[in-house]
């Protein structure tokens, strides 16, 4: 299992991008836990750890802010998958932040230009979760060590784990 971890410095700011589209609301392999679901646990348990530190937005086609620290979590737990993808704004935005950017998506996005992607490898991550669609823009995250796979929900809490300082 490959890891992904955000530096766990005092002050440090990052923001967390949760794909809301309606393929995020299929299951992740062998269980019957939506993709959005998992995503949203994984932004409430950095938000729990991090605090004000931390910013959420949703995306389909379009990004949502839904808010900094603890305000986050009533709804992240209300968040469903709907409507279609868009991580061409995402990438965008990410690449405009000074902060770490960490991607929660299913990839399901054929029209991401290489070049944004170029951008937003300085600062963004991605977290992929199965199952995923590889396009060229995913790959290229892949070789530049910027993204971790989550086959199963369990790959998600290994994510999580204390003492988890691995990069991906």
């Amino acid at each position: 299992t490959q890891h992904l971890s955000v530096e766990r410095r005092s002050g440090r700011k990052f923001n967390i991008y949760i794909d809301r589209s309606g393929s995020m609301g299929e299951y992740m392999p062998g269980s019957s836990i939506e993709k959005v679901s998992v995503a949203a646990a994984l932004a409430i348990s950095l938000v729990m750890q991090y605090g004000e530190n931390v910013s959420v937005y949703a995306f389909d086609v379009e990004l949502h802010e839904i808010g900094r620290g603890s305000l986050t979590i009533e709804p992240l737990l209300a968040l469903v998958a709907d409507g279609g993808t868009s991580v061409k704004v995402t990438l965008e935005h990410a690449a405009g932040q000074d902060s770490e950017s960490i991607i929660i998506t299913d990839a399901v996005d054929p029209d991401v230009d290489v070049e944004l992607v170029r951008r937003a490898l300085r600062r963004a991550r991605l977290i992929i979760l199965e199952p995923a669609t590889y396009y060229p823009w995913v790959e290229q995250f892949i070789r530049e060590g910027r993204a971790v796979i989550a086959r199963r929900p369990e790959d998600v809490i290994e994510f999580l784990a204390p003492g988890n300082t691995g990069g991906a």
